[in-house]
């Protein structure tokens, strides 16, 4: 009986977590919650006079809707033998990145390698992340539609950047798919939407 009663708990527990694993409420990011991304697109280019929306070809692994705020992470193209230690900041990233963060990865020229696969969308995930855009490709995307983890990419690819990238920092300004974050976004974090 106690054993039934334990296994029954489980499931609450485990719905519980990912609720205080939520974002706290901001305003900002609840309002982008509510609205269509053409509608910010169209606000930004009319109040700031820049393009704010990313390139046609970054795609959802499957159709979804988040905001919350940007960690970025880039990863420079260069030839190595380091292995993973090379990678470990970006790994970093995810251990540090607060709950309902969007993890936004640039791989300088990137599109032949994947920098995101079932593991790294697992630990986002388990962490709290609300999703991953990946300016580069992914993997293991049978795995990931499963976790139904939203990630973005602008395509897919079996390789692996371990010896081929090098880390080179988090929370810095980044270029993704045509879409810039400004000095003021690499401390201030830069709130996104996507459809």
């Amino acid at each position: 009986m106690k054993r039934g009663l334990a296994l029954a708990a489980l499931p609450v527990l485990a719905v519980t977590g990912w609720l205080l694993a939520q974002p706290s409420g901001d305003p900002i990011v609840e309002g982008f919650r509510n609205v269509e991304v053409a509608s910010v697109a169209d606000a930004m280019e009319q109040l700031y006079g820049q393009k704010a929306y990313m390139a046609h070809d970054m795609r959802p692994l499957f159709k979804t809707k988040f905001a919350g705020p940007a960690v970025t992470v880039l990863l420079k193209k260069e030839e190595h033998k380091e292995g993973a230690a090379a990678s470990q900041g970006m790994l970093d990233a995810i251990d540090a990145a607060g709950p309902g963060s969007v993890y936004v990865m640039v791989l300088e020229d990137g599109l032949d390698y994947a920098g995101l696969g079932a593991l790294m969308a697992t630990a986002m995930k388990v962490r709290g992340l609300t999703a991953a855009v990946v300016d580069g490709s992914v993997r293991d995307t049978p795995q990931i539609g499963r976790l139904q983890f939203p990630v973005f990419s602008r395509g897919v690819a079996p390789s692996t950047t371990i010896n081929h990238f090098r880390f080179a920092g988090v929370n810095v300004p980044v270029k993704c798919a045509g879409c810039r974050s400004t000095a003021a976004t690499s401390w201030l974090p830069m709130k996104m939407a996507w459809r």
